[in-house]
């Protein structure tokens, strides 16, 4: 029996589980003050459990960013794949969807893990997201 892997975007009865594996480094708290405009979330499943969770912003203007607030994966499940599983997704979105890139603010520590994962540092700063922002 073949084991079942799924990237989908979230359903509503998905939230305590998004809230859970996010919660290190993400907080729903006073995101309506970041002036959001569209919050989407992208899940990774696994035999119809939640393992990773990816949080998108994006802004109605065309020619505009796409913005991973947080990309978590259940600490059972990383180390395998499923992160960079997930950033490939949010990549092909920004190519579907006409987005000019992604913006992403991290901690120092991970910024090579993004750039092992093809992303390219054209901005640094400390950014009003947290942590460095690359763009």
């Amino acid at each position: 029996m073949q084991s079942k892997l799924t990237i989908r975007f979230a359903r509503e009865n998905d939230w305590d589980e998004i809230e859970q594996i996010t919660s290190q480094n993400f907080s729903f708290q006073g995101l309506a003050d970041t002036g959001s405009d569209s919050l989407r979330v992208l899940i990774l499943e696994f035999e119809d459990q939640v393992i990773g969770a990816c949080i998108l912003q994006s802004a109605k203007q065309a020619q505009a960013y796409l913005t991973l607030l947080s990309l978590g994966i259940h600490p059972m499940w990383r180390k395998q794949g499923f992160g960079t599983l997930l950033l490939a997704t949010v990549k092909s979105l920004v190519v579907q969807e006409s987005f000019l890139g992604i913006r992403m603010a991290c901690q120092e520590e991970l910024v090579s893990y993004f750039e092992m994962n093809d992303f390219q540092l054209d901005f640094l700063e400390e950014g009003s997201l947290g942590g460095i922002q690359l763009i």
